[in-house]
């Protein structure tokens, strides 16, 4: 079947969940430690330990290493397992940032993204999705950087295939969708989101609430299995 355009995917989730909610931190340092500050938590907890981190110890690479231990892990200890190893995480990361420069990791996120993305594949946490989110939320470079839910949903739709390696099919889904971005980045990040929430609350892996999605007629999976 034919591909719905991606538009209006994004507008039909956005008439189903309303706008999204704007994301605590920004820059690219800020992104880095949102990724790491806490494992497994939604994301209205994992918002609650980057502000408590952001407003009692700081949020940039010097105040972390500068904040005793202990404060640390007291403030990021409600963000889920491993506390004292996210703890380093965040002091790895602050490390790497000054090593690299802050100021020259903006300058890069400006004017060479593939470099910044690189050198963003350093830190903790950050693999190729991750970098390409910072890169989306710094407006570096317009890309969807969908997460492992809004790679599932897209999947479902149509865009790129399901391969063994999760970074295959990352790839497949990116490069499917890739004519269709603009270089709108406040809709690149809004549609994100939005893949990014369907796939957590209604498209899952397993029993997706079909019943209650407002994507069935665009989907080749749904319509495979139960449609006409």
């Amino acid at each position: 079947m034919p591909r719905t355009p991606l538009p209006e995917i994004v507008r039909k989730l956005r008439a189903r969940y309303g706008p999204p909610k704007r994301m605590p931190a920004s820059g690219p340092f800020e992104l880095i430690v949102w990724e790491n500050v806490a494992y497994l938590v939604d994301d209205e907890r994992r918002a609650q330990v980057f502000r408590a981190l952001k407003q009692r110890a700081g949020s940039t690479p010097q105040a972390v290493l500068r904040a005793p231990k202990k404060l640390v892990l007291e403030l990021i200890g409600p963000g889920g397992l491993n506390p004292a190893q996210r703890l380093e995480k965040l002091r790895a990361a602050s490390e790497t940032m000054i090593e690299i420069g802050l100021a020259r990791m903006r300058t890069l996120l400006r004017e060479n993204a593939a470099e910044a993305k690189k050198l963003l594949k350093r830190f903790p946490g950050i693999g190729e999705p991750g970098a390409d989110k910072i890169l989306l939320f710094c407006k570096s470079q317009p890309t969807l950087a969908p997460d492992s839910n809004a790679v599932r949903v897209l999947v479902r739709l149509g865009y790129g295939k399901e391969h063994k390696s999760y970074a295959q099919t990352y790839r497949s889904v990116t490069e499917a969708v890739r004519a269709e971005l603009p270089r709108d980045y406040n809709w690149l990040i809004i549609a994100h989101q939005l893949l990014r929430r369907h796939g957590q609350e209604t498209c899952k892996r397993s029993a997706p609430r079909c019943e209650e999605c407002p994507l069935t007629a665009d989907c080749a999976w749904y319509l495979a299995r139960w449609g006409r």
